[in-house]
């Protein structure tokens, strides 16, 4: 099936076919397709306002641009009124530049033969009052704003292709060939009063909903982080000054101990052997020696002690960070794949 080229839909737009007059622009024009406008009206704006030429409370026509941000739903449909002969069909794509930016379209992927066209009570088949629109229902699932321009904001673009063959024969009646239409679907989405947001897509923003509350979480979890570290800087200053209050008791100790050995031993013979170099003497003095080494070694474990301490809480800060950073890490990537 021979694709319409650029020169060949200009061709049947200006002869009145696969447009209403009046509803296409040359703009919108490509080599081999058409991009397709988002309409001001038959339009559902993510709050769930709704816009169409009926609406009684005066609400007709979408002026001003709205945004669709992350999680929310809109209805759309073309400015372009389709009036489709028999002899084309049309294949409808979404456009790349706006799923880029996050935005899925949904709707049919296919344009029948004869859509816009009615069977009238003289057997015949004729062009509808209004034609018919191009429906479709936008989803954003990234992370940014949408901005919709209605009149001028294209979200997707429509081909053409010629037929092989008949949509019916000689012998088929008109009543025979099935030409979908939208009207039961505008019937059911446009009532007056109805200011609902659309529901058939509450998947989204139960997503952005549920992205949220992780969005808290991790806010509480930040919190609480806060809150133990400061409870972990408490309690190190708390087990050093045990270490060192255990060093000052046991300097304590080992003085008193000196003390009582200098009280106990000759310190005048230790003072007339230092003074006569006599260092046997003092060598031999038993109390003063042990006083000396248990004096140094307790300054020697105070100084280990308090080393020890201190390496094992800067490597347990260290191994405490890297836990809670795989956390986060983890964390986002479960939350960008909830997302998606």
């Amino acid at each position: 099936m021979p694709v319409l080229a650029k020169s060949e839909i200009q061709k049947r737009l200006d002869e009145k076919k696969i447009f209403m007059p009046g509803s296409w622009e040359a703009s919108g024009l490509r080599s081999a397709s058409y991009d397709l406008r988002v309409a001001p009206d038959y339009l559902i704006d993510p709050d769930g306002k709704r816009f169409w030429p009926e609406n009684p409370t005066g609400a007709t026509h979408c002026q001003v641009p709205f945004s669709l941000y992350p999680g929310q739903v809109a209805f759309v449909s073309s400015v372009e009124q389709l009036c489709m002969p028999f002899e084309l069909a049309g294949n409808i794509a979404q456009k790349f530049s706006v799923t880029r930016s996050g935005v899925l379209v949904l709707g049919g992927l296919l344009v029948d033969p004869g859509y816009g066209l009615e069977l009238r009570g003289d057997g015949r088949w004729w062009t509808r009052e209004r034609g018919q629109r191009l429906h479709f229902q936008l989803a954003n699932v990234g992370d940014e704003e949408f901005k919709i321009f209605p009149s001028k904001t294209s979200v997707a673009a429509i081909q053409f292709l010629t037929l092989d063959g008949y949509v019916r024969t000689e012998e088929d009646s008109p009543a025979s060939v099935r030409v979908p239409n939208s009207d039961d679907l505008l019937d059911a989405l446009f009532v007056q009063g109805d200011e609902e947001p659309l529901s058939p897509l509450a998947f989204f923003p139960r997503m952005a909903d549920l992205r949220g509350d992780l969005d808290g979480a991790r806010d509480q979890i930040e919190k609480q982080k806060i809150k133990l570290d400061s409870t972990k800087r408490s309690t190190d200053q708390l087990v050093v000054f045990g270490v060192f209050l255990l060093t000052i008791t046991l300097f304590t100790v080992a003085c008193a101990a000196l003390i009582e050995a200098i009280a106990d031993g000759s310190t005048g013979e230790a003072a007339d052997a230092l003074g006569n170099a006599d260092t046997s003497t003092v060598l031999n003095h038993e109390g003063l020696i042990i006083a000396v080494v248990v004096a140094a070694v307790v300054i020697v474990f105070a100084l280990v002690s308090t080393f020890s301490v201190f390496t094992a809480l800067a490597l347990s800060r260290r191994h405490q960070e890297r836990k809670r950073s795989k956390k986060r890490s983890a964390g986002v990537k479960r939350l960008e794949e909830a997302s998606r």
